[in-house]
């Protein structure tokens, strides 16, 4: 059940940063961009981070161990990671996947184009995937940092 409310949390954040994403690429401008990778990353970081705190505090107050915090990490990764080795599926098979997962990782979507500004899976290289990488893990490294502060906090 909790796996299923962290991915809620993600998609619902993913949700806001592409509406602030598609706010923002009517500029033109490297700044606003900049300014939008920034925020787009910025939310989804703080909305994690606070699911982490809240977490932390129930779980403490239930005297629960981490292994609810594992249930969180696995639905944070579920989406960036599934998309992730289905971008690698669809490097080699042919079939165009990378605009989804553009779609799919929102929060670093200005960060994705800057790797690789194409729309088909077949422009991405391996190098280009490597480089993602990072990105499928942040929320989920983000989580795992602020629960643990928070429970030795305590």
């Amino acid at each position: 059940m909790r796996a299923l409310k962290a991915l809620g949390l993600y998609l619902a954040a993913d949700i806001l940063c592409m509406f602030i994403n598609i706010t923002f690429a009517a500029l033109h401008n490297g700044l606003f961009w900049a300014v939008c990778a920034v925020c787009t990353a910025g939310i989804m970081l703080a909305l994690v981070g606070n699911y982490a705190l809240t977490a932390a505090a129930a779980d403490e107050k239930a005297g629960r161990k981490f292994s609810g915090a594992a249930a969180d990490v696995c639905g944070l990764l579920a989406v960036p990671a599934v998309s992730w080795v289905i971008l690698l599926v669809s490097m080699k098979c042919g079939f165009d996947f990378y605009r989804w997962y553009k779609v799919l990782n929102g929060a670093f979507l200005r960060v994705i184009n800057l790797i690789e500004p194409d729309a088909s899976s077949a422009a991405v290289s391996t190098a280009d995937a490597l480089a993602m990488l990072p990105f499928v893990l942040i929320p989920a490294a983000v989580y795992i940092v602020v629960y643990t502060v928070c429970r030795k906090n305590r």
